[in-house]
């Protein structure tokens, strides 16, 4: 389906026998534990005996003349790093590493003659070598926790920061940042969607996860592309010894709580289950993991007409990977997850079952990495991956026949679309916005790194390249617009206005290279300053779908971040960080707005409404793709942005986290419709909007508990204003559309700038609180996990499609425009609580069995999320809502 397809292997293979240099990855995920080892006049210590002691093997060193040492590529854990030598006793360690980090442990030895030989010094939760604020959900609390689903992009709304209002949302849009602003990384590889950005596509079971990571505020130059924040999840992986778990979660319309939609459930076991096995192929030197799932998230819906649907997502993931480590000085690492489901496609815009789209999912991400110690000083990262998503597009319920008696143009008598301009429901032929056809979204990446610790610096140089690609099919066909739909009606409506027939659709391929270079260091300033100097360069080109270069940018974004140890021990920071970060333009834009062959969306004849003959057939206007005229280039749009922050290890599990942000959103591009310069025409604009803009302050509080003597509470809070004129994930915006045009119903010429400005839909304050509790009960364990989050109600207007006319040609443009400013109307606050049960009992050796039930959403909170802007009404889904209260049966067993 996509020429795309034929040459990524050669390609892929090429850049990666070509990135065998010393350049950096876009997602490091070996880590590094390195220090000094003194005695108790902070004296250096030479050759010290420092043993580390991991999840996969046990390494040793000797320090240096100046008391150091350090162990790199290591896979994200828990460590254990001991000194020892004779006469001046032995220190301990215990430490947790996330995946890129760096870890710095000073240990301090006592003379044989002191009262205590062995020391055991308290882990330290936080780190100065951090560039970004970053907060986790580690795999010990989201096992022992219920979420809205059990995919894991359902966990990410624990995080500080994160806005992803339904509980399902794979959209998660961090600090007053949009949803495709976000970047998704597994395993360090960016899995953003390449047609708008952003997006967690790949489902996948929590459980088979280490963890999620968030980064903000600061992010360091190895990650670009994006303005909002960068989130890493990590697959989980085998140690020394073997390890699994099967999980069965039984689920059941009936143990949903009736929704606002009152519909009837049946009652109908729908099960899932989760299994995964770990551990080694060869002790010491490789470990396996893998993973395989059935899941839904067991969802019925009603539409306008009253039609119930099982609207559930459904998902067959399996992951496998596998980690080598043949030396001290080499490591290898393969990560292949497949994800295919099924689902239904836009049910909040459907009106009817006739427009229902089936859309089935595939995607599919590999994954090689090869990680080199070249020295002591000198580290180096190569990765390389492959990704794909491929979604069809098909009704789910197509017309078996059609009236032979009807109009043709009357819904009985064709298969096509009608879209109400009242409601913008779509009735009677397919809802999504490209018609039947499929969505091919194929991503090659190509990355290496270098690491070099010298002195007091520590610099990493980089490169990633990119190939990515976006093809899509769409077949629309005719699409009937007006006002009221009724099927029983001449022309389906109770005002008919217009048709568009649209241009047969051939399929539109626009690919694009995207590359990066960056050079950063990491500065140690005595015992208390360490400063993050980076600097990186992006280069972006994209070819339309006949292969003309409608984009070749460069854009130079520095950073800094600057961390005080105040009380130069480590558990008080200061942080404060300046940047520069650039959003790439995404192939959604070349598709919409360069794309020269019929697409099927932009290529269309249109008629209005003739009351005389009863048919659309007055002829209105032609519209067609440009095709080979000029170029309407933009430039990247990007966001300045400062931050301050604190963190302070205030015990030895305790963490205090504050900070402060401010951004301002410059240079937003999009298109739509204006009148030419004669006013006889329509042209479609393409331009960097001097107008538009977005910005946004935030504050952000966190007080977590590490996971410890079986406890851990985490919670976070974050108060945010943004504001602006425009935050659509799309290209396409009515923002200033038709300037100098007259509205036709009221005369007004600001029709599309008026009320534009005010409190954005996203602008959402947060609380999250999140606990788990295991009691030790002989050899029996109880887990009690809860998860409380309460946000603030999303901003909204009233909106209107109507139509402007120019003042004196007459030639008309619809648009939309807003009756009141755009935070108007606020949604009520809404609240979760959810809760987790579990009772593991002995089985046999290391078997243990697991019997329990999960509670999303306990209390049945069922706020309105969602509004539909032209009727002020909750939109037609369960989805408008919060997700009724589910109870989740779980049983299985671990080892």
């Amino acid at each position: 389906m996509s020429r795309h397809a034929n040459r990524s292997l050669p390609w892929f293979l090429a850049v990666l026998l070509c990135c065998a240099q010393p350049l950096l990855a876009d997602g490091p995920q070996t880590g590094t534990i390195d220090g000094r080892v003194t005695d108790n006049e902070g004296n250096a210590v030479p050759g010290v005996s420092v043993t580390l002691t991991g999840p996969q093997r046990t390494r040793n060193a000797i320090t240096d003349a100046d008391g150091g040492y350090r162990f790199a590529l290591l896979q994200a854990g828990d460590f254990t790093i001991t000194a020892e030598l004779e006469g001046l006793g032995r220190a301990e360690f215990a430490t947790t590493l996330n995946p890129g980090q760096r870890r710095g442990v000073n240990l301090t030895l006592i003379p044989a003659e002191a009262e205590e030989i062995t020391v055991t010094a308290d882990a330290v939760l936080i780190s100065k070598y951090d560039t970004g604020v970053i907060s986790t959900a580690p795999a010990e609390v989201v096992e022992n926790v219920a979420y809205g689903t059990r995919n894991y992009a359902s966990t990410l709304r624990q995080l500080p920061g994160v806005v992803s209002v339904a509980e399902s949302d794979n959209l998660p849009a961090v600090n007053g940042g949009i949803s495709t602003e976000t970047q998704v990384l597994i395993d360090g590889v960016d899995t953003s969607n390449t047609r708008r950005g952003g997006e967690a596509r790949l489902i996948m079971p929590a459980t088979a996860l280490a963890e999620s990571r968030l980064e903000t505020q600061g992010f360091g130059a190895e990650y670009g592309r994006v303005m909002g924040g960068v989130i890493n999840s990590t697959v989980k992986t085998g140690t020394n010894e073997l390890h699994g778990n099967f999980l069965y979660v039984g689920q059941n319309p009936k143990w949903r709580s009736l929704n606002q939609l009152e519909l009837e459930r049946p009652d109908d076991h729908t099960p899932s289950f989760e299994a995964s096995l770990g551990g080694p192929l060869r002790r010491e030197k490789a470990w396996f993991f893998v993973s395989w799932a059935d899941m839904t998230n067991n969802l019925l819906d009603r539409l306008q007409d009253g039609t119930v649907i099982d609207s559930s997502r459904t998902s067959e993931p399996r992951i496998a990977k596998l980690n080598f480590q043949p030396s001290d000085r080499h490591q290898l690492a393969g990560t292949w997850i497949d994800s295919r489901g099924n689902g239904i496609a836009s049910p909040g815009n459907s009106g009817d079952f006739l427009s229902l789209m089936d859309r089935p999912l595939f995607a599919q991400l590999t994954t090689v990495t090869w990680s080199v110690a070249a020295s002591n000083s000198v580290f180096l990262e190569m990765k390389a991956s492959a990704r794909k998503d491929l979604f069809p597009r098909n009704l789910l319920f197509p017309k078996e026949s059609l009236d032979p008696n009807a109009s043709p143009d009357d819904p009985p008598g064709n298969n096509y679309r009608y879209r109400d301009l009242l409601t913008n429901l779509r009735h009677n032929g397919p809802a999504s916005g490209s018609g039947i056809g499929y969505n091919d979204f194929p991503r090659d990446t190509a990355s290496a790194s270098v690491s070099i610790f010298r002195n007091n610096h520590e610099l990493k140089f980089g490169i990633d390249v990119q190939d990515i690609a976006f093809t899509n099919l769409g077949n629309v066909g005719k699409e009937f617009r007006g006002r009221g739909y009724d099927s029983t009606l001449p022309g389906g409506y109770a005002a008919p206005q217009r048709v568009r027939i649209f241009e047969d659709s051939v399929p539109s391929h626009s690919e694009g290279v995207e590359a990066a270079l960056y050079a950063q260091d990491r500065i140690d300033i005595g015992d208390r300053w360490s400063l993050h100097v980076g600097l990186r360069l992006d280069d972006q080109t994209i070819k339309n779908d006949v292969g003309r270069e409608v984009d070749d940018s460069q854009e130079v974004a520095p950073r800094l971040t600057a961390v005080y140890d105040i009380k130069a021990d480590g558990s008080l920071l200061f942080r404060a960080s300046v940047g520069r970060y650039y959003q790439n333009i995404p192939l959604d834009f070349a598709y919409r707005e360069y794309s020269e062959l019929p697409t099927g969306q932009q290529s269309y004849t249109e008629y209005n409404w003739n009351s005389s003959t009863q048919r659309y057939d007055l002829f209105r206007r032609q519209v067609r793709p440009a095709g080979g005229g000029e170029i309407q280039r933009v430039d990247h749009f990007y966001k300045d942005q400062i931050a301050l922050g604190l963190d302070w290890q205030f015990s030895r599990n305790w963490v205090f986290r504050t900070s402060a942000v401010s951004h301002e959103t410059d240079n937003i591009y999009f298109g739509n419709e204006q009148f030419t310069a004669d006013g006889t025409g329509v042209e479609r604009v393409v331009r960097n909007w001097p107008g538009a803009y977005r910005e946004y302050q935030g504050v952000t509080f966190e007080l977590n508990r590490r996971f410890r003597n079986n406890w851990s509470l985490n919670t976070n809070l974050t108060i945010g204003d943004a504001e602006g004129n425009t935050a659509s994930v799309n290209t396409n915006s009515n923002l200033f559309e038709g300037l100098g045009g007259v509205e036709l119903d009221t005369g007004a010429t600001d029709t599309t700038s008026r009320f534009q400005a005010g409190r954005l839909g996203h602008d959402i304050d947060r609380l999250n609180i999140v606990a788990v509790r295991i009691f030790e009960l002989g050899k029996h364990r109880l887990s009690l996990g809860g998860f409380f989050s309460g946000s603030s109600g999303r901003y909204f207007g009233p909106t209107l499609a109507t139509t402007v006319a120019h003042p004196t040609t007459g030639v008309e443009i619809d648009t939309v425009t807003r009756l009141a400013p755009r935070d108007d109307l606020q949604l009520d606050d809404i609240y979760t609580l959810s809760a987790s049960l579990v009772w593991f009992f002995p089985i046999r050796g290391t078997f243990e069995g697991q019997l329990g039930f999960e509670a999303a959403n306990i209390t049945d909170e069922q706020g309105v999320l969602f509004v539909n802007p032209r009727t002020l009404e909750p939109i037609s889904t369960v989805t408008a809502w919060q997700l009724p209260r589910e109870f989740r049966l779980k049983a299985g067993f671990r080892f």
